[in-house]
C-alpha cells in the first residue's frame, strides 16, 4: 500500500474523510445509500467500510462522508483492513482523509495499496476538532477488497513542547495551546543541547554537551538516569523513534550516527565514516529511513536507511551551516534552518523540489519542529520560540520567558500515548538483541552485545577443612563490533574460599557501554559434609504480615540436598523470628533463623533534610546558584533514587520545592522536601551608631591628637553584609585641621549605605589651621614658639625698665605739700600720620597738614589734669619741676 499519513492532532475542528464513489458505504452494518452521508460519532465505536465489503468495491466511484462529534471532542479513526489498487502517488484508487469540513480542510492521509503493507503505516488517524471528512475514489480498472474502520469521539490529547535551555542548565515543557509550562531539572545537567520526548513512557531524552553524555528524565517521577556516557565527545542531534522504540543520535566530533533502545541497551554505531560534523537527526519510521544534517564544508542534508546503510547526500551547498531539521511525514518534506545564512530550506525526502527563504532579520535559529500549518523555530538571540506559518510568513514570537536567553533543542509531542497504534516492522521480529527497520517494512537484526567465546562456568562444589583453593576456566568474550572489552569480577580462579557459599560474578563491557555478565555459585563444605546458610534478616513494608525469603539450600559432601526441611526458599515467613531446619540421611542437621521485621513509617530515613532556603539577588538578576549540605541517609536499607534539584543548581526568582526520594526495601519510599525562595534585594543596609563630629584641641607645642570613637555597626535584610571601605581605625593620630571619615557598607547585591563624620583638631591657642597646611604648620610652630619666647623676654625687660624709671622719678619729685601738679594746655593729635615736631607742622598720609601748638602747663586747683585737655593721651606723667615737653 502507498500512503501519505500523519498521526497527530490538528488545530481545526473538523476531520473530513473522502472515499470517492457514487455507490454506498456500510456504516455499523447498515447500508448508507447516500454516498455523501453525514454521520455522528459517539463515545462507543461505530464501524464504517467500503461498498460491498468484505467483497470487492465497484469501479468509478466518488464518495464523500462527513463525520461529526460533539464540541470539545475529536474523532479517532482506526483501520483494521485496507486493500486498494496500488499506483504511483495513488492516482487510481485512493482513500483521502481530511481534518475539517468544507473550507480550510487539511490533508491527513492519502492512501492506496494492499493490506499486506498496511500495518507498516499508522493504523490510527485523529482529528484535532470535532469533524472529519473521508473521500474514496476508484477508477475503471482493478477492484479489490476495500477497507474497514471504526470511528469514535474521544477527548483531545494535549501536546507539549520540550525545549533545552543551556542558559539555566534545565529543560522546560510548554503546552502547545496554553501558557502552562513547567521546568524539568535532570540531576547534574550541565549544557543541554538537544531533546526529544517519548509520550508512551513519559521520558524526556537529552544530550549534555559539556558532560558528554545522553540521559533521560521521567516527567512524572522526575527520575533521572544517564543511559550513555562512554565514547561520546559532542552529542548533538537526538531523535526518539516512538514507533520502533529506538533512540538515534549524532556525535559531531566523532562524525558518527548511533542507535540503541530507549533503555540505553544494545548500542550500535551505524555510521562511522563519510561524515564531517553531523548535526540534527529525524526518523521516518514507517518508511525505514533516517535523515540528518552535516554542518561541515560544504553543508549537507543526508539520508540513510534506519540501519545506517545506503548513505546518500540529498542536498549540498557551500557557505552554509544546516542545523535544525524537521520532517513533514504527511508531505514527505524536510525542513532545516541555517544560522550561518539565517535561512530556512526545504527538500523532498527523495531529494527533489528544493527551496529556501530568508528568516526574520536578526533571528539566530537553532531547532525547528512542524505542527499542522505552522513551523516553530528556537531563536537563541531573542530567547524565544518563533512561529512561522507554513506559507513562510512569520506570525509572532510564540513563547518567550523573561531571563531566558538560550533556547536550543526543541521537540513537539503528544503529552501521553497508550501505544495502540505502535505496530511496526520489528514488533514480531525474531531478533534476540536489536531490530532496526528497513524500507518497504523490512527489518534487520543486529548483534551488538559482547559474545562469549568461552562459556560461563557451572556452579562449583568443593571440600576442605577450613577452606580450599577453587579453580575454574575463565570465561572469554569478544565484541561483534570490534571494540575492546573491559572485564571486572568479584572473585578469581585459584582464589582461597572459606567454608560457605559464594556468588561469583563477571561483568564484560565494550567501549560503547554494551554489557554482558556471567554468574555462578562456589560452595565450600567442611568435614561435617554440610553447607548451611547463615541467619537471614528481611525488612517488609509497613502493614505487611509476611515476607518472601530465599536462600541457597544446604547440601552435603556428596552434593546432595537434605531429605527433610521445615521450610523452602521463596516461602512466605511471618513477622518475627522463625527457625529453619534441614535434616540429611546421615542425621546431619542444618539450622538457621529467618527474621522478618516491619519497616515502620516513623523510621528515620534521612540523617539530615535541609530547612527552607532564602536567597537574595540584585535587581538586575533573575536567578542565582543555591547550595546546601549534602543530604545523608540514616537508614542503610535506603538509597537516594531521585532529586528534583541538586545543590549548586540555578534557581529563578520565586519559590520552588526541592524533593529528594529515597527508596528502601520492597520499594518503600521516603521523601525529603524543602523550599528554595529567591527574592530581589533592593534594600540598602542599615548602619547604627554613626559618630557625630569630634572636636579636639592639641596640646601646647603639639600639632596632632590621638582620637578614639565607637565604630558603627551594620545589618542587612539579606543576612549578608560587609564593610566595603573603612577609614582610619579608632585610636589613630590626627593632625591639626579637619579630617573627613566615611564608612561604606554593601550587601553584595548593589545596595550600599554610608556613614560620614568629621574630626576637627585645633591648636592650643584656639587657632585653626586649614586643611592642606600640615607641612606649613610643622614649620610655623617652631617660629611661633621662638617669637613667643622673645616677646616674653622683651616684656620682662620692659617691665624691669619701667620699674627702674618710676623709681628714679619718684626720687626727683619734691614734696607736693598739698600743691596740685601743673596742668597742660589742650592740644590736638592727628588721627593719622607721623608728628614732625612739637609746635610744628603735622603731615598726614593723605597729604594734608595741620598746625598745632605745644601744650602748656595749666594749673588746676583740683589737683587733676583737665580730661578735655588730655584727650586720648591718658594721665600725665608725674610732675617734675622745670620739665618741658621736649624732654
Amino acid at each position: 500500500m502507498r500512503t501519505d499519513m500523519l498521526n497527530f492532532a490538528s488545530v481545526v475542528s473538523t476531520l473530513f474523510v473522502i472515499f470517492l464513489s457514487r455507490q454506498e458505504f456500510l456504516v455499523s452494518g447498515q447500508d448508507v445509500t447516500n454516498c455523501n452521508a453525514d454521520l455522528q460519532a459517539y463515545r462507543q465505536p461505530s464501524t464504517i467500510s467500503s461498498t460491498n465489503y468484505p467483497g470487492n468495491y465497484p469501479n468509478n466511484i466518488n464518495c464523500v462522508i462527513h463525520i461529526q462529534s460533539v464540541e470539545g471532542t475529536v474523532i479517532e479513526l482506526n483501520f483494521s483492513t485496507f486493500d486498494l489498487e496500488e499506483s504511483p502517488s495513488c492516482q487510481k484508487d485512493a482513500l483521502v482523509v481530511y481534518d475539517g469540513y468544507d473550507g480550510g480542510m487539511r490533508l491527513l492521509q492519502h492512501s492506496c495499496g494492499s493490506d499486506f503493507v498496511w500495518p507498516h503505516y499508522p493504523s490510527k488517524v485523529v482529528s484535532t476538532g470535532n469533524q472529519i471528512t473521508m473521500k474514496f475514489v476508484t477508477d475503471g480498472n482493478v477492484t479489490l477488497g476495500g477497507f474497514s474502520a471504526t470511528y469514535r469521539a474521544v477527548d483531545p490529547r494535549p501536546y507539549i513542547f520540550v525545549v533545552a535551555n543551556p542558559g539555566d542548565s534545565k529543560l522546560r515543557a510548554i503546552y502547545r495551546h496554553s501558557a502552562r509550562n513547567f521546568r524539568i531539572s535532570p540531576k547534574n545537567l550541565q549544557y543541554p543541547l538537544s531533546v526529544d520526548y517519548d509520550p508512551l513512557s513519559g521520558f524526556v531524552f537529552f544530550t549534555d554537551k559539556d558532560a558528554k553524555n545522553i540521559g533521560r528524565i521521567n516527567i512524572y517521577s522526575l527520575q533521572t538516569e544517564i543511559i550513555h556516557s562512554k565514547n561520546i565527545e559532542y552529542p548533538f542531534g537526538l531523535r526518539v523513534d516512538v514507533i520502533s522504540r529506538l533512540l538515534y543520535w549524532t556525535d559531531t566530533d566523532l562524525g558518527t550516527v548511533s542507535v540503541s533502545d530507549l533503555d540505553g541497551n544494545y548500542r550500535l554505531t551505524i555510521i562511522k565514516n563519510g561524515l564531517d560534523k553531523p548535526g540534527s537527526i529525524v526518523t521516518e519510521p514507517h518508511e525505514g529511513y533516517i535523515y540528518f544534517t552535516d554542518r561541515g564544508s560544504p553543508g549537507k542534508i543526508l539520508k540513510a536507511e534506519a540501519d545506517g546503510t545506503n548513505l546518500q547526500i540529498l542536498f549540498s551547498i557551500q557557505n552554509s551551516h544546516p542545523q535544525g531539521l524537521a520532517i513533514d511525514l504527511q508531505g514527505r518534506i524536510l525542513y532545516w534552518v541555517d544560522p550561518l545564512t539565517d535561512r530556512l530550506g526545504t527538500i523532498s525526502t527523495d531529494g527533489s523540489n528544493t527551496g529556501s527563504m530568508g528568516l526574520h532579520r536578526g533571528i539566530d535559529p537553532f531547532a525547528i519542529v512542524i505542527d499542522n500549518d505552522a513551523m516553530f523555530i528556537t531563536d537563541i538571540t531573542r530567547g524565544s520560540i518563533t512561529i512561522y506559518e507554513r506559507t513562510f510568513r512569520e506570525a509572532s514570537i510564540a513563547i518567550a520567558f523573561v531571563g531566558v536567553d538560550d533556547y536550543r533543542g526543541l521537540t513537539l509531542r503528544p503529552l501521553y500515548d497508550f501505544g495502540e497504534e505502535n505496530d511496526y516492522a520489528c514488533s514480531s521480529s525474531p531478533c534476540s538483541e536489536i531490530c532496526l527497520p528497513k524500507p518497504t517494512w523490512n527489518f534487520t537484526c543486529k548483534k551488538v552485545l559482547p559474545e562469549f567465546r568461552k562459556a560461563c562456568p557451572a556452579d562449583i562444589l568443593s571440600r576442605g577443612e577450613d577452606g580450599v583453593n577453587v579453580t575454574w576456566e575463565e570465561p572469554i568474550v569478544t565484541s561483534p563490533q570490534g571494540y575492546n572489552i573491559t572485564q571486572t569480577q568479584t572473585h578469581f580462579s585459584g582464589q582461597y574460599f572459606h567454608l560457605g557459599a559464594y556468588q561469583v560474578n563477571y561483568n564484560f563491557e565494550d567501549a560503547l557501554g554494551n554489557k554482558v555478565s556471567c554468574d555462578f555459585l562456589v560452595v565450600v563444605i567442611g568435614p561435617s559434609g554440610i553447607f548451611c546458610p547463615n541467619d537471614i534478616f528481611v525488612i517488609v513494608e509497613e502493614g505487611a504480615t509476611f515476607g518472601e525469603v530465599t536462600w541457597y539450600e544446604p547440601i552435603n559432601s556428596m552434593g546432595e540436598l537434605a531429605t527433610i526441611s521445615s521450610h523452602s526458599p521463596g516461602q512466605l515467613f511471618p513477622l518475627g523470628q522463625t527457625l529453619v531446619t534441614y535434616i540429611f540421611d546421615n542425621s546431619a542437621v542444618c539450622n538457621f533463623t529467618v527474621t522478618v521485621v516491619e519497616d515502620h513509617e516513623d523510621t528515620e530515613v534521612f540523617a539530615n533534610c535541609p530547612d527552607s532556603i532564602l536567597k537574595w539577588v540584585a535587581p538586575e538578576q533573575t536567578s542565582t546558584r543555591v547550595t546546601w549540605n549534602e543530604i545523608q541517609l540514616a537508614n542503610p536499607a535506603y538509597q537516594i533514587s531521585m532529586e528534583t534539584e541538586v545543590s549548586g543548581n540555578e534557581f529563578y526568582v520565586g519559590i520552588e520545592t526541592v524533593s529528594v526520594l529515597a527508596v528502601g526495601p520492597l520499594q518503600r519510599r521516603a521523601w525529603c522536601n524543602f523550599t528554595v525562595t529567591v527574592k530581589i534585594d533592593n534594600i540598602a543596609p542599615d548602619i547604627f551608631g554613626c559618630p557625630n563630629t569630634i572636636t579636639r584641641v592639641a596640646s601646647v607645642g603639639s600639632t596632632s591628637v590621638v582620637v578614639t570613637w565607637v565604630e558603627p555597626s551594620v545589618s542587612d535584610n539579606s543576612g549578608s553584609v560587609y564593610w566595603e571601605s573603612k577609614p582610619e581605625e579608632p585610636g589613630s593620630t590626627f593632625s591639626v585641621g579637619i579630617t573627613e571619615l566615611t564608612y561604606v557598607a554593601s550587601d553584595g547585591y548593589g545596595n550600599k549605605a554610608t556613614c560620614s563624620f568629621s574630626i576637627i583638631i585645633s591648636e592650643a591657642d584656639g587657632g585653626n589651621t586649614g586643611p592642606g597646611e600640615t607641612d606649613a604648620r610643622q614649620g610655623n610652630s617652631v617660629v611661633i614658639s621662638l617669637l613667643i619666647s622673645i616677646l616674653v623676654l622683651v616684656f620682662i625687660f620692659c617691665l624691669v625698665l619701667f620699674v627702674i624709671l618710676r623709681y628714679k622719678r619718684s626720687r626727683r619729685a619734691p614734696p607736693r605739700n598739698g600743691t596740685p601738679p601743673p596742668a597742660y594746655e589742650p592740644w590736638t593729635l592727628p588721627l593719622h600720620g607721623p608728628i614732625t615736631a612739637p609746635g610744628g607742622r603735622v603731615t598726614f598720609i593723605s597729604g594734608g597738614t595741620v598746625n598745632f601748638q605745644a601744650p602748656r602747663q595749666v594749673e588746676d586747683t583740683s589737683g587733676f589734669v583737665n580730661s578735655e585737655a588730655m584727650g586720648a593721651m591718658g594721665p600725665p606723667p608725674p610732675y617734675k619741676e622745670k620739665e618741658t615737653l621736649s624732654e
